[in-house]
């Protein structure tokens, strides 16, 4: 049986890193949200050279200074729409606020069904209140947008 989280269940997750406890009542019910995981179980989650470099130039560094709590690589995967569309970001991390970040790091060329999947899921998690950052490395260095 499938995993399914609430966005609160999330948050609690990335804030904690400990999985919440979910009811079977709650399993059955249709969110957007859920853990990366496969039929197998969890994945092996694998990072590119480009999410390597935005780990080293963005996110290590951010988090020394304190400004980002906690990051994960692939933590979630969310539903764009009921007939199978799934969007998996590269980075979820959350701030000193408590903000919640989403964030996906391209190279310099991007297809364009990622493009569309892209602002989809920018549209959605900003409807939850988080924040979508996208990161593409274009010319030897980093160029950022909040969408």
């Amino acid at each position: 049986m499938t995993e399914i989280w609430t966005a609160e269940q999330a948050r609690e997750y990335f804030r904690t890193g400990r999985e919440p406890r979910v009811s079977k009542k709650e399993i059955t019910r249709k969110t957007n949200l859920r853990p990366h995981r496969t039929v197998n179980g969890p994945r092996e989650k694998r990072m590119n050279g480009t999410e390597a470099r935005f780990v080293c130039d963005y996110l290590e560094p951010r988090k020394r200074d304190g400004l980002i709590r906690s990051y994960g690589f692939e933590a979630c995967k969310i539903r764009l729409a009921d007939c199978g569309c799934w969007y998996t970001p590269d980075f979820v991390a959350t701030d000193r606020e408590g903000a919640t970040w989403i964030i996906e790091v391209k190279g310099a060329y991007e297809r364009e069904d990622a493009r569309i999947k892209r602002l989809v899921a920018a549209r959605l998690v900003r409807a939850w209140g988080w924040k979508f950052l996208f990161a593409q490395w274009k010319k030897q260095q980093w160029e950022y947008t909040e969408l």
